[in-house]
């Protein structure tokens, strides 16, 4: 039996909301983005409910246009465009802080760094060894933590990088942590110096050296693969918050920027490269395709210069097989 989630526009958050049985499932400011997810099955929670079709409540009556502000309309790239003028905010401390959410394997992380770089920022893990750690390299530098991380590894880090541009990529696991985003929001906070606060009953121990507060004058940008309604709001409130969510559409057309832009598997014939993109785009109206990212334009690629014969058959198993 096919299950129907039911979607509506909430008018107070200005968010499109999937429900079914009376409990909402998945919701984002863009419609397109939640009914790709239904329809598509690339939901989990809606795979795992059964829910393969929606139907709109509230909806204009048949043959009713529905007038869209074309001001309240931001492209794939124009959003990638934004994401990078709000980085490039924070790496010249206009702002403090800048939070990135969207699906990963999309070019959030490199659009960052590039961003980042072309501000002057370096890489500290590109400096020399027994480079001198003072308050002037720090402001000339970013520092890029990525994966798992405790409240207390948190708080370290940004003692340690008080004047730095952190950029927290795939950490996650801090939202889940409540220490740890109470400290996070201290960081991300709109004022120019920020106090940051250990206030636990458990001391650190000698070993540790950490103060009890300090005040924190850094950047810090935060990218989730997380959608943006899933990051505290604590956090989304305290900073600039660009989401690059998108559609099956607009992935398409994202790779097909950054193939075009030159730089992506340079040592590639653009013709080979733009033949593989069409069939992705080809094959991404299967349901059954559940990942699609530059990933997967890069094994399709290398399916393509391997096996040039059968190359289709071969890269539509591996797109199947893909999570």
């Amino acid at each position: 039996m096919t299950k129907v989630a039911e979607l509506r526009h909430n008018a107070t958050t200005n968010k499109w909301e999937a429900s079914y049985a009376g409990q909402v499932f998945l919701k984002s400011t863009s419609k397109d983005y939640v009914v790709d997810k239904i329809v598509n099955q690339i939901s989990e929670k809606a795979k795992k409910l059964g829910i393969t079709d929606y139907v709109e409540v509230g909806a204009a009556p048949a043959g009713a246009k529905r007038e869209v502000n074309p001001e309240l309309q931001f492209s794939i790239d124009e959003r990638f465009d934004i994401l990078t003028d709000f980085v490039t905010m924070v790496a010249k401390r206009n702002v403090p802080s800048a939070v990135i959410t969207g699906s990963g394997g999309l070019g959030k992380t490199h659009t960052v760094l590039a961003a980042l770089a072309a501000a002057g920022l370096k890489n500290i893990d590109d400096l020399e060894v027994g480079a001198v750690m003072d308050e002037a390299l720090q402001e000339s530098t970013f520092l890029m933590v990525k994966g798992f991380s405790t409240a207390k590894a948190l708080y370290r880090t940004l003692y340690e990088n008080q004047n730095r541009v952190i950029v927290f990529d795939d950490c996650d696991s801090i939202q889940k942590d409540a220490d740890a985003v109470n400290i996070l929001k201290a960081a991300l906070d709109s004022y120019e110096s920020r106090t940051i606060s250990w206030n636990s009953e458990s001391p650190f121990g000698k070993e540790d050296a950490l103060p009890r507060s300090f005040k924190f004058y850094g950047g810090v940008v935060f990218i989730s693969n997380l959608p943006m309604y899933k990051v505290p709001q604590a956090l989304i409130s305290r900073c600039l918050a660009a989401d690059v969510s998108m559609t099956r559409e607009e992935i398409i057309q994202r790779m097909t920027t950054i193939v075009k832009a030159g730089e992506f598997l340079p040592a590639v014939d653009m013709e080979v490269k733009l033949e593989c993109l069409e069939y992705l785009a080809e094959v991404s109206k299967l349901p059954e395709v559940q990942a699609l990212n530059l990933r997967s334009l890069i094994k399709t690629v290398n399916i393509r210069l391997s096996v040039p014969s059968n190359w289709k058959r071969r890269a539509l198993y591996s797109l199947l097989n893909d999570r």
